[in-house]
């Protein structure tokens, strides 16, 4: 009876991992006055939505972290070139079309501990140039408006404080870092039109962290 018993625990035990394991976490940015982009991501280990006035959003899952800034080098390299080295440096899908004037172009770029949003905005003079699928445009604007102090919703769901800074400080181009406590400890904030500073409190007040520009 009692080896029984230990039997069913233990199968409960089980499947409720398996079912832990099933589950999805989920961030989106959704309808809302002055606002037209609108979209969902489905994370299995967590998520980030920012969402912007107008057409400005990003959403992406916690597995999809990345540095913000690059050391790198090209030499007589065209923009699909340049945007396939940076997609395999940073394990982000980074696509780029030349304009017709441009098809058969070569450029040289060195960036060192450089703003990755710098790069993009290189081969956006000379292309299209989307990443992760969301036209950059739609970044600049974002960054436009954070740094110029509008408001945004944000939401991170079990996500590293530090993964949390990683995604503000690409989005923003600040030089965000935590100075003290646990950059492992997981977080979730939620907030409806928000300043930076406002996120950046924030964060830090849920992740028991000190975050410096």
């Amino acid at each position: 009876m009692i080896i029984s018993r230990m039997l069913v625990a233990v199968l409960l035990v089980f499947l409720g991992s398996l079912a832990a394991l099933g589950q999805q976490v989920s961030c989106s940015c959704d309808p809302a006055p002055g606002r037209t982009c609108h979209g969902i991501v489905k994370c299995p280990d967590g998520c980030t939505s920012l969402c912007g006035p107008g057409d400005a959003c990003y959403l992406s899952c916690r597995s999809n972290t990345f540095p913000s800034r690059i050391t790198t080098k090209f030499v007589k390299k065209t923009g699909q070139e340049i945007a396939a080295q940076l997609s395999a440096q940073t394990h982000q899908r980074i696509e780029f079309v030349p304009d017709l004037r441009n098809r058969t172009a070569r450029y040289d770029l060195e960036m060192n501990d450089d703003d990755l949003f710098n790069a993009l905005k290189y081969l956006y003079k000379r292309g299209k140039v989307r990443f992760n699928g969301l036209d950059f445009l739609e970044l600049q604007k974002l960054r436009r408006q954070l740094k110029g102090g509008k408001k945004i919703s944000v939401k991170f769901v079990g996500i590293p404080a530090k993964d949390a800074v990683s995604r503000l400080a690409f989005v923003t181009g600040e030089r965000l870092r935590i100075e003290q406590g646990d950059p492992e400890q997981n977080i979730s904030v939620t907030m409806q039109d928000a300043t930076l500073n406002q996120i950046i409190a924030q964060i830090s007040e849920n992740g028991h962290v000190t975050i410096r520009k």
